[in-house]
Formats: structure tokens, sequence, C-alpha cells
């Protein structure tokens, strides 16, 4: 006797193969889309370098809230994403490549070298705003975790290094080196920035952007912890807020500095919550896992 299903049976099994094949997630088609819309809209809407005029003093600071909210959206991936450290490390360097770099050359537009300058500050602050992050993942257990989505479990452990990820960093590393020249090239009259001032304007951002850090948690957990979150959030905010007002009374003399801070914040804030928001409808929850370094 043939071991073959008879016609009916094949004829409902092939559906369910189908139906079982892989596809791609509706939640990373959604943020895909929302990491194409940051690229675009900090593009087009890219302030550095150009002159503030005196009636859109707002729109300029919260619009450069908004392109310095980029790395740390990323460094939040980076640091509570449900994947291995170098599996979610090696994406975000590729999306910091790309993210970038499309920025980068919105702010072509006003200087030779506001690009440069603005690739710098986001790079260093997707750098230290990783480090605090991953610390905070490691001490407290906090993680990003999919709703309805199983973990699948890997060969590798949580920060072990294979072949396969060095392959993928150095493509990556000669994606960027390759997108920098470009930006070389396409610029005119290029010249570097001073030392001492992306080091002054880089530490000025990493303070004023730090409160900005606390907004996942109180828009990615779940409901029964959100009033304890929130709470706990207004008082961080709030203590680190006189910390950042003090420090700018001794830095910048500058009278309008705390109205300048607070719309760079307002920017960030609001760009930072409406992201965490959508990945929180893609199913997305922040949690305290049992293993802080998954």
């Amino acid at each position: 006797m043939s071991d073959s299903l008879p016609l009916d049976e094949v004829s409902e099994t092939q559906p369910k193969e189908n139906a079982n094949r892989r596809s791609i997630p509706k939640h990373r088609i959604v943020l895909g889309l929302l990491i194409f819309a940051h690229a675009a809209f900090g593009a087009y809407f890219n302030p550095m370098g150009k002159i503030v005029e005196e009636g859109a003093i707002v729109g300029h600071f919260m619009m450069l809230g908004f392109i310095f909210s980029q790395p740390i959206l990323i460094a939040i991936w980076t640091a509570f994403a449900p994947q291995r450290f170098f599996h979610r490390f090696l994406w975000s360097l590729s999306l910091c490549t790309l993210i970038f770099f499309s920025v980068g050359l919105g702010a072509l537009r006003y200087g030779p070298q506001a690009w440069l300058f603005f690739i710098i500050m986001d790079l260093i602050l997707f750098i230290v705003a990783t480090l605090i992050l991953l610390l905070v993942r490691r001490l407290f257990r906090w993680q990003i975790i999919h709703s309805y989505t199983a973990q699948v479990p890997s060969d590798y452990q949580s920060y072990q290094f294979g072949i396969k990820h060095l392959v993928i960093l150095t493509t990556i590393a000669a994606l960027a080196c390759s997108l920098f020249r470009t930006l070389i090239v396409i610029s005119p009259q290029f010249s570097y920035p001073s030392v001492a001032m992306v080091v002054k304007d880089t530490c000025q951002a990493i303070v004023v952007l730090f409160p900005i850090i606390i907004i996942p948690w109180f828009t990615l957990t779940y409901l029964k912890n959100m009033l304890l979150s929130i709470l706990y959030a207004i008082i961080l905010l709030g203590i680190i807020e006189v910390a950042v007002y003090f420090i700018f009374r001794k830095l910048e003399p500058n009278p309008d500095i705390i109205q300048i801070i607070l719309f760079v914040q307002l920017g960030a804030s609001i760009s930072v919550f409406f992201s965490t928001l959508i990945i929180r409808l893609c199913g997305f929850r922040m949690i305290r896992g049992q293993n802080p370094l998954a």
C-alpha cells in the first residue's frame, strides 16, 4: 500500500503548510516604517547649522530635541531589546549608520561642517546612553519583551561573539566609511569642527537629554505598574531638572538658556513618547526579567 495521503487530505494539508510558512511579522513592518519616518523627517527638518530666526526659536530648538532623541531611542533598543547583545548591537549600529547619514544630508543645506558636528554628537550620545542603559539593565533587570512572540533559543551565550558577528560588523563599518566619504566629497569647503566645541556641546546635550531616558518606563510598562512608574518618573525628573538648572547656571551666562533647554527637552520627549508608544502598540513591554544579561 502507498504511504501517500488521499487527494482530499493533501488539499487540506497544503493550505495549512502554506499558512505556517514564515512571513514578515506586522510589528517589524511598523518598526521599519517608524525608522524610515525618523530618517526622512529628520533629514527634511534638520536645523543643524541654520541661523535661528526671531519668531522660530521654539520650533528650531524643538526640532533639535527631535534630532538628538534618535540616538537615545536606538540606545534604548540596544540596551533593553529581547535579542542577544551582539544581535541587537549590530542592528542598532546599522540603524545609526543609515539614520545619521540621511539626517546628515539634511544638515548640508546650512553649512559644510554642520553634518559632521551632528554625526559626532549623535554617535557620542548613542554610546553614552547605551552604556548607561546597559548598566540599568544589569543592575535592575529591566528588559523589553514581545508579548506575542516566543523567545527562540540561541546557540550563542549572552555576550558571546561569533564569526558571523565579525563579518556583519566589518560590513557595517565598510558601509559607514563609504557613506562618511560620500558626505565629505559632496561637502563644499569641508573642515573639521574643533575638538573643544564638540566636547563642550556634547556634554551639554548629554545633561539636557538625560531626563528623557525615563519616558519608556511609563509608556512600555504594563498598566498595573504605570501609576507607580509615573510617580517615580516625576520624582526623578524633578531631581534631574533641578540639577540641570544649577549646572547650566554655572556654565552658561545666557539668561535664555533655561528656556532653550526646556524647548529641546520638549521636542525630544514628544519624539521618544510617540515612538515608544508605537513600539508598545506593536506588542512590546518593559518588564523586570530573570536574566539581566539575556
